[in-house]
């Protein structure tokens, strides 16, 4: 498809896009999220753990949503509800609504929340705002950035301890988490701060030795510790593969996983 028949297909259909982003996001319920309850504190309702990404029906669907409007109004604002998107993200993306969901991912005991797959959207999202450039998404980028500041610092404690690939079609890709966060982390190259797409690009290296291992039970002798015990359980997996680079430096084929 040429680029020209992309944008002739978002602009037929960009109006309908805007129009299910616009209702998502602001709809609470249903709402579907996993929780560790750590004490007996209440949980609260959704927009009161998430103040900015409390629809859609789960926080990385309506980061997602957040990201398709941002789009939009880069791509075809001519065709879209443009000063009601503008609305609903002035709402949304304020620095206390924005502080709230930083403070709730840089808690210890949610360092697993969303990984990968909605810390690319989220990080997805922040480079879209990069990229529309306006005062108002400099205003949304710069309150979005404690956020994505944890989101970076939690890929960076993830992916030196990947084990072994995540291939499947779903969440925990890591292929596909890893590709979200690509623009951002070249964004922020450009800025002078490497440090993601440099994690992201050593993966391979790095951890290829754990990443072949593929017998069980060699696994296990492989990874004892001096007192014995044992690093992790390590299951077999066929046909895994690394995370890759082509020419261009994108992400070309599995994801990973690492035990909490």
């Amino acid at each position: 498809m040429t680029e020209g028949e992309r944008h002739e297909l978002l602009s037929a259909g960009a109006a309908a896009f805007a129009q299910v982003a616009l209702v998502n996001v602001r709809r609470e319920f249903p709402h579907h999220e996993l929780l560790l309850e750590i004490d007996a504190e209440p949980v609260g309702r959704p927009r009161e753990r998430h103040p900015a990404f409390y629809g859609s029906y789960d926080w990385h669907s309506c980061v997602e949503m957040h990201w398709v409007l941002v789009r939009l109004l880069r791509a075809v604002p001519e065709l879209v509800p443009a000063d009601e998107i503008r609305a609903v993200l002035d709402d949304h993306l304020t620095a206390d609504a924005l502080a709230t969901e930083a403070r709730w991912f840089a808690d210890p005991n949610r360092r697993t929340a969303e990984r990968p797959y909605g810390w690319g959207w989220a990080l997805t999202l922040a480079a879209e705002l990069g990229a529309l450039g306006d005062e108002g998404a400099g205003r949304w980028a710069g309150n979005l950035a404690p956020l994505a500041g944890v989101l970076v610092g939690r890929y960076l404690e993830w992916l030196p301890l990947v084990t072994y690939p995540v291939r499947s079609g779903m969440h925990d890709n890591g292929a596909f988490g890893l590709s979200l966060a690509l623009p951002y982390a070249r964004r922020a190259a450009g800025r002078g701060d490497t440090r993601l797409l440099a994690a992201i690009h050593a993966w391979p290296a790095t951890n290829a030795p754990l990443v072949r291992t593929r017998n069980f039970a060699k696994s296990r002798r492989a990874m004892k510790l001096s007192s014995g015990q044992s690093i992790a359980k390590s299951r077999r997996h066929r046909g895994c593969a690394c995370i890759g680079r082509s020419s261009g430096g994108s992400v070309t084929s599995s994801g990973s996983r690492v035990g909490s």
